[in-house]
């Protein structure tokens, strides 16, 4: 007999409740972003934690030297950009998380069918 490691329990209420946040998600976050194409994906740089840093680092000169680069840079905006970049990536992480978790049981739930026929 084979030893059974997954074993994915839901209620109907479990799964309610997970729907409902899935549609809450999908109706406050989607209309507020970006959706590209493989193409407009490919011209773009991603930032990691390095480019992060940098950024950082330079929104912290940017409040400091105010009189050097206020005409070059748009505070407010940068400000903003910023702020969306720390927000989206705390959100990343953990769509990332419950998405790879939902992959990892995906697969070994598919691999438990399989070898049961």
């Amino acid at each position: 007999m084979q030893e059974n490691t997954f074993d994915l329990q839901l209620t109907e209420e479990d799964q309610a409740t997970i729907k409902k946040a899935l549609t809450d998600l999908n109706n406050v976050l989607m209309s507020k972003l970006v959706v590209l194409n493989k193409g407009e994906k490919r011209d773009l740089l991603i930032m990691g934690d390095k480019s992060i840093g940098f950024v950082e680092k330079a929104l912290e000169v940017s409040r400091q030297e105010t009189g050097l680069l206020g005409s070059f840079i748009d505070q407010p905006a940068f400000e903003n950009d910023v702020r969306a970049i720390e927000i989206l990536r705390s959100f990343d992480y953990q769509v990332k998380a419950i998405n790879s978790a939902i992959d990892d049981s995906y697969a070994v739930a598919g691999k438990k069918l399989i070898k049961r026929l």
